[in-house]
């Protein structure tokens, strides 16, 4: 089968406070639709000739390779370790700059993030500054999965980008089997992540390895092998989008997934369902994970089309946590040590490790696509202090917006 040719999506730059993931993630996919567009007029393949199959493939290593690839490394820099370290404020943390290397085909690849810090960092800001690259890729491939599903197609050429940033956790983790964790970590920030944990808390034994061996949940994806199967047939029938194959209960249609994340108290796994509902996208999440003595757990959903009406949307947002209190009081190492030295000991009273968070998110969203080519979307809520991926640990209004335009 073979979808319908979408309309395409208008060009939208997003916004907010300390430009989250969540505003560069949807900014960076209008930028990779333009390159989209751009490459469709000036590269065109005819389905029925054989060798335009090696074209297309061409296409697909030559053009979307790179550029997604580059995606996924800016959301993983500037709005993921970058966000966390905005997040902090300046008398924390700040940033010094930003290095990338050439993509693949025609390079290695590759980023990093510098930056300084000063004494009120903490075991809080450090788990949540290295783990921030790979919190702001899932947050983009989730904006993937939701575009597909709000438009119930696959976009063959937007497979990579879902493929680069779901993945980037997974091979980060995966390249942990190949190295201990008591090993020098600089750059490695799944290296530096363990090194904190035990340091925080003493009691857990958990290594490298255990990550690794946990990341191979990421497989348990139906979404990879959607987006390789329209990858395929775009390169043998120049068939550009498919449709989402779901499962049908009713008027409710269902695709569940597996896939494991990263909190400054440990890794979670969440259990993730996207829906449409009445043929309105709608997804909810169940996450949960132990470290040692700790247990911890949390539940969300999105709606982004609750009520709908001509060219307005209406949507609902929230998200429900518990777990350990985010330990960003600082103890007896400077925060220039916290940051360099994996050995100091942190010294936190049993006490202090045991007490918990309990909080919730609540945003409402609007949306406006007129027949005009412009249009906006507005996100307006608040959270509790704790850890939501893309937000701050603080407790914190929370305020988005963006505009579009359609060309």
């Amino acid at each position: 089968m073979t979808a319908t040719e979408q309309t395409p999506a208008p060009f939208a730059l997003h916004i907010d406070g300390h430009l989250s993931p969540s505003v560069g993630s949807p900014t960076l996919l209008s930028v990779h639709d333009s390159v989209k567009r751009g490459e469709e007029r000036l590269w065109k393949t005819d389905p029925e000739v054989r060798s335009d199959r090696l074209m297309r493939a061409m296409q697909m290593g030559l053009v979307y390779l790179p550029t997604s690839y580059f995606t996924t490394v800016i959301q993983h820099e500037v709005f993921g370790h970058g966000y966390r370290i905005r997040s902090f404020g300046k008398d924390i943390a700040h940033v010094e700059g930003y290095q990338f290397g050439t993509p693949p085909p025609f390079g290695a690849g590759g980023g990093g993030t510098r930056f300084d810090v000063t004494d009120k960092y903490a075991p809080a800001h450090f788990s949540t500054c290295v783990t921030g690259g790979v919190e702001a890729t899932a947050i983009m491939a989730h904006d993937m999965r939701m575009k597909w599903l709000t438009s119930n197609t696959v976009q063959a050429k937007d497979n990579l980008i879902q493929l680069l940033a779901h993945h980037d956790l997974t091979n980060y983790a995966f390249s942990m089997f190949f190295m201990g964790s008591e090993q020098a970590a600089e750059g490695h920030d799944l290296i530096n992540y363990t090194q904190m944990l035990k340091r925080t808390y003493p009691k857990t034994k958990i290594r490298g390895s255990h990550l690794a061996a946990l990341s191979f949940i990421n497989y348990l994806n139906p979404f990879d092998v959607i987006g390789w199967t329209a990858m395929h047939n775009y390169v043998v029938s120049a068939h550009r989008s498919s449709p989402l194959p779901m499962l049908s209960l009713g008027k409710v249609k269902t695709l569940p997934a597996l896939r494991m994340g990263l909190a400054p108290h440990g890794p979670e796994i969440f259990l993730e369902n996207f829906m449409r509902i009445n043929e309105k996208p709608v997804y909810a999440y169940l996450k949960g994970g132990f470290l040692g003595d700790h247990h911890y757990y949390g539940l969300g959903m999105e709606h982004p089309h609750l009520i709908k009406h001509g060219n307005h949307a209406f949507g609902l947002k929230g998200h429900f946590w518990h777990h350990p209190q985010l330990l960003t009081m600082q103890r007896k190492v400077s925060g220039d040590e916290l940051h360099s030295n994996p050995t100091a000991p942190l010294d936190y009273p049993e006490e202090t490790l045991r007490q918990k968070q309990l909080g919730a998110s609540l945003c409402a969203t609007y949306a406006y696509q007129p027949s005009t080519p412009y249009g906006m979307q507005l996100e307006l809520g608040h959270k509790l202090a704790g850890f939501l991926p893309g937000e701050t640990m603080e407790a914190a209004p929370i305020l988005r917006g963006s505009l579009s335009v359609k060309y």
